[in-house]
């Protein structure tokens, strides 16, 4: 069944991270000084999107991964990922490389290493920051292969409420911790991917659900917490732990009922549809490519205009990319390379 509520909320979450990197953090914690003067200040809880969209992964591949088999769901899982990032990466390193970027400064294996989406593992830096959410998705994919394997999905909840107690005896001790250990065992993000998989699971007459999604969002309350004292930080301007947490919660509450409320207009679903497989190369693609483009055309005078164009144009790129691209792309590897795998049982 498809959740064309679900599907709006990702291109929600998407567009607030897009508007916090373009007209907040850009400008107020000096990632981008020659666009706004002052940041837009209703855009600084933003970045809440990522964490809202590691719930919405959780929720989703819990609950898709119940009918597969291991490999089945490894090479859906690459069909998904891999294709569209191929594109946006391309699109990014294009557009840094023809507008003459100052964050230009890779050379050909870091670029190549990027291809594979392993280059944290790898020591290779990103070609665009955003990516990092990356691999929080392959670790979270991982683990979800691996209870899969020894057909034991069904207590991958367990699995991920071990490392959120790890992850709150951090946050509430300051406990240093290797950042390997932190991606491998998704330390500070498996409440969020906690949180999806009761979701997906529910909560009627199941106690233990309510006990862990209780403790998960105590857990996230000390994540967001450490957030927001970042960006205050950073940027000087005051963040409320407050307010984040009860726009979190909103969203929350809205990925509970997505799948409880049928959308019944065919216009409404499709538009929906279109806008939620969006929302996946336009997270990928905003941050530099909006930048990049800023950065040469930018004129104090016409600001207004140059940020519209910059947002019509992404959307517009995501959409074709989504629409157009990467379909083509993850149909021909489907059959070309991936029919035989999908196929074994």
């Amino acid at each position: 069944m498809h959740y064309h509520i679900l599907d709006f909320i990702r291109f929600v979450c998407a567009s607030y991270v897009v508007l916090y990197h373009l007209f907040f953090r850009s400008v107020a914690m000096g990632d981008y000084n020659d666009g706004l003067y002052s940041p837009v200040m209703w855009t600084k809880y933003g970045w809440l999107g990522v964490q809202v969209f590691f719930v919405v992964s959780g929720f989703v591949i819990y609950k898709s991964s119940l009918n597969k088999t291991p490999l089945n769901f490894i090479v859906n899982r690459f069909l998904r990922l891999y294709p569209a990032y191929w594109v946006c990466l391309f699109l990014t390193i294009s557009f840094m490389f023809l507008f003459n970027s100052t964050w230009w400064n890779f050379d050909v294996q870091e670029l190549v290493v990027n291809f594979t989406m392993l280059q944290f593992f790898l020591g290779v830096k990103h070609v665009d920051g955003v990516y990092w959410t990356l691999t929080i998705e392959l670790v979270f994919y991982f683990w979800v292969f691996v209870f899969l394997y020894f057909k034991k999905i069904n207590l991958i909840k367990h699995f991920l409420f071990l490392c959120m107690l790890v992850s709150l005896y951090v946050y509430v001790f300051d406990v240093e911790i290797s950042s390997g250990l932190l991606f491998v065992f998704l330390v500070k993000y498996s409440p969020y991917f906690l949180i999806g998989v009761l979701l997906s699971e529910g909560f009627r007459k199941n106690w233990l659900n309510i006990w862990y999604l209780s403790l998960s969002l105590f857990s996230v309350f000390f994540e967001i917490d450490n957030k927001t004292k970042f960006i205050e930080m950073k940027s000087g301007i005051p963040v409320s732990t407050i307010v984040a947490c009860f726009i979190f919660l909103f969203f929350i509450f809205s990925v509970y009922f997505s799948f409880k409320v049928n959308v019944k207009s065919n216009k409404v679903s499709f538009v929906m549809a279109v806008l939620g497989a969006a929302s996946y190369p336009l997270y990928l693609l905003h941050q530099n490519v909006g930048y990049v483009i800023v950065s040469n055309f930018y004129s104090k005078n016409a600001s207004v205009f140059i940020f519209s164009c910059v947002l019509l144009l992404i959307l517009t790129m995501s959409i074709l990319v989504s629409e157009v691209i990467e379909p083509k792309l993850r149909l021909k590897l489907k059959n070309k390379v991936f029919i035989h795998l999908l196929n074994y049982r």
